[in-house]
Formats: C-alpha cells, structure tokens, sequence
C-alpha cells in the first residue's frame, strides 16, 4: 500500500475534517439503506439517485432536499448519507451566513450537508443553483494585493428543513424532494424506536456492503454507451445517468419506476397549500 501511495500519478489534497471511507464489500444491497433513511419507497427512489450520481464528477448533482416533522431524525439522516461518500468530522452543518463561508466548505468537502434550513434568500438561491450545476468564482486573496483566487462551485448538497419549500424555480427544478416519515413502526413490525446507538452500530456494520453495492451501480452506468431517452427535466445528465444504473439491474427500483418519479413535483402541491393559507391569512387581516 506505501510503495502505490508513493507512486500514484496524481496529487491528493486533504482536509482536517476528513475522515476515511470504509472499504467496499460486494454482495451489497442498496436496500438495506432504508433501515436508515425513514423515507417510502417512492422517495427512497430519489436518495439512492442522489447517492449515485453524487459519486460521478463529471455531471452536474441535485440537491437533496428532506422535509421533515418532528421525531423523523432528519439530523441523523443527512448525516448517514454523507458519511456514507463523504465521512468528516462535522457533519451536516449550520447554514451559512457568508458567502465566504460556503466556498471554505466546497473547499474541504466532497458533500454539503445542511441542517435545519430555514430560509433560502434570493442570494443564496442563486449560490445553491450555481453549486449544483457548476460555476466558478473569483474575488482577491488579500485585500492589499490584485491576485486573484479562483474557486469551482460544483458539489453535491443534501439540505433538510421543517416545512421550507424552495420559492424560485430555477431551485426547485434542481432538487429531488423527499419527505422524512417519523422513526418508530417504519422499517420493522415493533413499533419500538431505535436508540441512537444501536442505529450508528447497524449502520457501521452495513456501510461497507452499501457503499459497494453504490460502486456496482456507478461501474454498470458509466460502461452503459448504450442511448437514452431523455426524460423532459433540467437534470438531464443526472438522470441519464440514473437511468442507466437502473436499466442494468444495479438499482433497487427499475427505469419505469423512476421516470414515474420524475412526473411527480411535491413542490407544486405544497406551493398550492402554502397559497392558499397565505391568501387565507390575509382575509382574516382584513377582516380584523
């Protein structure tokens, strides 16, 4: 392992938070994954398509966007799908305040995981959309000199919130949404919940079987040259991508059961609630 280290053809940069990937076991199950992530089977299509593409550098990353109730772990969910591709020190993260601050953690991380998000401005909307897709940034190292630092904002993102809905499209149409169910009864016949500890316990046992099932389905994609019909959505590369891993068995949900998904918006129904209880809202202002 020293002597490959040594003559390896390319340089590594590595972060403090950092921590290492276990390594890959076949005979893996992606199902498996939802004794962890407390999602129904419609949903759990779009995480295993996050965690897929997420692994490909090369095509531009939906956000994962998880709503979530109280008592359904959104916390612990974000942060078993990152560890599971990305494992570091932090976790999922406060949201940012400065814009300075998101490009130091695009820097040291492979994946952004944002915890509890409770507004997403115009300015960072625009900042999530250009991370998901692939931007470049550049401001002065020092404010003493004109030299330049350039930054590539191209990272996948998971961010959980408690009823937030994206307001701009452009958003919107970069996210697969999925909804966190609550923990107790989901995955088992016992309606006893889980402690923490037994769940990081299952959950270090199964990472290695997981992550190399993951692998399996990213080979299968990448050496499928075979055509696509392209599905009518913005992320088209990703699910191309997602496509291929599924037409070749590698995933636990077929093609069909996928484009099905994409027909689906959860944004436009809780747009149309999130109206109405608005316009509601104002009659009763007017009234009183």
């Amino acid at each position: 392992v020293k002597e490959a280290e040594i003559k390896a053809p390319v340089f590594f940069a590595k972060s403090k938070v950092m921590q290492p990937i276990p390594v890959p076991e076949k005979g893996g199950d992606l199902s498996v994954l939802r004794q962890f992530i407390n999602v129904d089977n419609d949903d759990f299509t779009y995480v295993v398509s996050w965690l897929l593409v997420a692994l490909n550098p090369k095509i531009n990353n939906p956000i994962l966007w998880m709503k979530a109730g109280k008592g359904t772990g959104k916390t612990t969910a974000t942060e078993y799908l990152k560890k599971l591709i990305d494992p570091d020190d932090s976790g999922p993260i406060a949201p940012f305040i400065r814009e300075e601050d998101f490009y130091a953690a695009v820097a040291s991380r492979y994946v952004i995981g944002l915890d509890n998000v409770s507004k997403v401005t115009s300015k960072w909307s625009d900042m999530f959309c250009r991370a998901s897709t692939g931007s470049g940034f550049v401001k002065r190292k020092l404010y003493k000199t004109n030299e330049a630092l350039d930054i590539r904002l191209s990272v996948p993102m998971i961010m959980n919130s408690i009823g937030l809905v994206p307001e701009r499209s452009d958003l919107r149409d970069r996210c697969f949404s999925v909804t966190l169910l609550p923990l107790y009864g989901i995955h088992t016949n016992s309606a006893k919940r889980k402690t923490r500890g037994e769940l990081d316990r299952d959950f270090e046992n199964e990472r290695p079987k997981i992550l190399g099932a993951l692998l399996d389905a990213v080979v299968a994609a990448l050496n499928d040259n075979g055509e696509v019909e392209e599905p009518p959505v913005r992320m088209v590369d990703a699910c191309n991508f997602i496509i291929k891993a599924a037409r070749n068995g590698k995933l636990p949900f077929t093609e069909e059961e996928f484009r099905k998904r994409l027909e689906v918006n959860p944004f436009d129904r809780e747009l149309e609630d999130e109206t109405a209880a608005r316009i509601v809202l104002n009659i009763f202002d007017d009234v009183i």
